[in-house]
């Protein structure tokens, strides 16, 4: 999402400077094996950037993300004005034997961004090295849609990687054949957020009843009776078993959150049409959306409270909140569900998003530990009950009184 003045990105971490090109992760994976097959020395000088970029043909930013991804794993230390170095950790490793841990991940993401799949990627470094492992990445191609050709890259390049477990973010539907091929290689394979169709893959994700709990009691705690949700695709096994949980829970508390009161984004994932101009930023996209919205929570007058659970779902409310249906948010209390890493901003009414997002880190620290395991012929622990956060904003108010 690109910024101007009125929507302001939180985030607790700072995002070092990514190219476009998703090779920086292939170019980092290489350069990690040299290092690791003991092609420097510890304290040796690294191969400058100059160099880098005219062996691989890349560009500056794609080299300095592909190096910055080895400085944040330790194994070369950045002197400035000096050039990059080689760390002993290198040689530790290399000593001991280390297992490959590869992080599967759409093309959309990186290890890098500050969001979701960035704090992921801190939680596996930080237990990486107390289990004998190193963590390397790659960008699947075959992201969004079925595409025999791209999965073929995928397969072969993921194979080349030589890795010793793997761990599949962010897995949809289409993935499935890819994975197979995988499995039939005998390579170890746990996946995050969703269970997918055809395949019982070890699955590690958030407790939903705890993350019922939290959303509905923010709610009551507030006086809100009837609620709306906003979907993206009911029948997604991550959306489904929000839902339920949702839906079966809400009535200890005393609220009324039914199938007639969801609305579901029509705007595909991914399909983001940005046009800038002096009024800021619009996503033409979700303009429909918008509309519908604004139709749907017209017709409904008891509703005081919003569970937004899709990302997209926050595009058609952030163009209401600047359109003359803006009043009506000033008596709703809104809660977001982070789950794509979406920058969570500042909303245009100048209050801060309530939301509640996966316990990335630790997310990250069961994917290595739970695959580590299974490699060293141990009996793995699976954790399915992690304890989503809650982060709160002025976007939760008192309802309105009867």
């Amino acid at each position: 999402m690109r910024e101007n003045r009125k929507y302001r990105p939180r985030s607790t971490a700072k995002s070092k400077s990514v190219g476009s090109d998703p090779r920086y992760l292939e170019i980092a994976n290489n350069l990690r094996q040299e290092l690791l097959k003991g092609k420097f020395g510890t304290g040796q000088r690294f191969y400058s950037i100059r160099k880098l970029i005219q062996e691989t043909g890349r560009s500056l930013p794609t080299v300095r993300s592909a190096v910055n991804i080895l400085v944040d794993e330790g194994f070369l230390q950045a002197r400035p004005g000096s050039g990059f170095y080689v760390t002993n950790k290198v040689e530790e490793i290399r000593s001991r034997g280390q297992l490959n841990i590869l992080t599967v991940m759409p093309s959309y993401t990186a290890p890098t961004e500050p969001w979701f799949t960035g704090k992921i990627f801190t939680g596996m470094i930080n237990v990486a090295e107390k289990n004998r492992a190193v963590v390397s990445f790659y960008q699947r191609k075959n992201s969004f849609r079925s595409d025999p050709e791209n999965a073929k890259i995928d397969l072969e390049r993921i194979l080349s990687t030589r890795p010793s477990g793997i761990a599949w973010l962010h897995a949809i539907d289409s993935d499935v054949p890819l994975l197979k091929e995988l499995i039939a290689h005998d390579i170890p394979v746990v996946a995050t957020m969703r269970k997918l169709k055809e395949l019982n893959l070890p699955l590690i994700q958030e407790n939903n009843l705890v993350f019922a709990s939290m959303v509905l009691s923010q709610f009551q705690a507030r006086g809100h009776r009837s609620l709306a949700m906003i979907l993206r695709n009911p029948q997604d096994d991550y959306f489904s078993d929000k839902i339920s949980t949702l839906t079966q829970t809400a009535k200890s508390f005393g609220i009324r959150l039914e199938e007639k009161n969801f609305y579901v984004i029509k705007t595909e994932a991914g399909a983001i049409q940005k046009t800038i101009g002096k009024a800021g930023t619009k996503w033409s996209a979700y303009k429909i959306d918008a509309v519908d919205l604004e139709r749907f929570l017209k017709q409904r007058k008891e509703i005081t409270g919003i569970i937004n659970l899709a990302s997209e779902g926050l595009y058609p409310i952030l163009l209401l909140m600047e359109s003359p249906f803006k009043d009506y948010f000033k008596r709703t209390s809104l809660l977001h569900n982070i789950l794509d890493g979406v920058a969570i901003p500042t909303l245009p009414t100048g209050e801060s998003l309530a939301t509640i997002a996966p316990p990335l880190e630790a997310l990250g620290e069961q994917l290595v530990n739970y695959l580590c395991a299974v490699v060293q012929g141990k009996t793995p622990e699976l954790h399915q009950s992690m304890i989503p956060v809650f982060s709160s904003g002025t976007s939760m108010k008192m309802a309105p009184s009867d």
